[in-house]
């Protein structure tokens, strides 16, 4: 290999030595076939330096994805929490007002003095009947000293004393079908009355509303009385407006002691303020 006015010649000797090669590259030649080298090998380590880091960004946006998606449905179980901490705040509410007490007493929410606690006591108790209250005389009509009693096949009686914590038709947290009654919130046990003179149909278990009492008036119109925590009443039995069927429970799905209210017309679930008196 010699070099001659800027040209390197190249000499090829094959083993056999019967014949040698030579040709000539220019230096300009050489350089640029270099250079073109060059550059395809940077073009390819850039591509791929540039297709690993799309993978790292694909496998970091999946995770991310997955992390979203679990933040999602925390979210979603932290605002059904927060409803249900809202109704439950408004039913304390409620326990303080029905006992004559300040909610906002900082004493008593952190205990107390004997007092308060006695007179919140009291008011429990005032809602609360006895057992033997509740199974004695079944055949007349409970708590006649506050309900005109009427015998009728209209359900015009509220089923138990307490406040209304769901309306008809609402979407209460956590479900996503329609409220078909009312919510009544009272104590554990508390009497249920019914609300009109009719038949026992049902008297069991349902999945979703627990114990249950299905009382038929004949005239196109049932009561049903759910989340019971024991029913008093058998299927084929005839009850009169304001006799006791069950008592209030928390069975079923249910987060805290209430009656589910519904009255049915030909089947299908209407609202029971339609009927109920003040």
């Amino acid at each position: 290999m010699g070099d001659q006015r800027g040209a390197l010649t190249f000499i090829i000797i094959p083993e056999n030595a019967s014949k040698t090669y030579t040709f000539r590259l220019k230096r300009g030649l050489i350089y640029m076939f270099a250079a073109a080298c060059l550059a395809l090998f940077c073009f390819f380590a850039y591509t791929m330096i540039v297709q690993q880091g799309l993978r790292s960004n694909a496998r970091k946006a999946e995770r991310l994805e997955v992390e979203n998606s679990m933040l999602r449905e925390k979210m979603q179980k932290i605002t059904v929490l927060e409803r249900e901490l809202a109704r439950l705040q408004h039913i304390r509410h409620h326990l303080y007002d029905m006992a004559g007490l300040s909610f906002e007493n900082e004493q008593f929410r952190g205990g107390g003095s004997p007092e308060k606690r006695l007179a919140l006591a009291a008011t429990e108790e005032k809602y609360q009947p006895a057992n033997e209250e509740l199974f004695a005389g079944q055949e007349e009509p409970a708590f006649t000293d506050t309900v005109q009693m009427r015998t009728t096949n209209t359900p015009v009686l509220w089923p138990v004393r307490g406040w209304v914590t769901a309306e008809f038709n609402e979407v209460l947290p956590g479900r996503e079908k329609r409220h078909t009654g009312i919510d009544i919130a009272a104590s554990q046990g508390s009497a249920i009355l019914c609300a009109a003179s009719g038949k026992v149909a049902f008297a069991g278990w349902d999945k979703d509303l627990g114990l249950v009492v299905i009382v038929d008036h004949k005239n196109g119109l049932s009561t049903l009385y759910g989340h019971c925590s024991e029913v008093v009443v058998e299927v084929g039995r005839v009850v009169k407006q304001g006799q006791i069927v069950a008592q209030l429970g928390n069975t079923g799905q249910s987060s805290a002691p209430h009656l589910h209210f519904e009255i049915r017309k030909d089947g299908i679930a209407i609202d029971p303020r339609r009927y109920l008196g003040p």
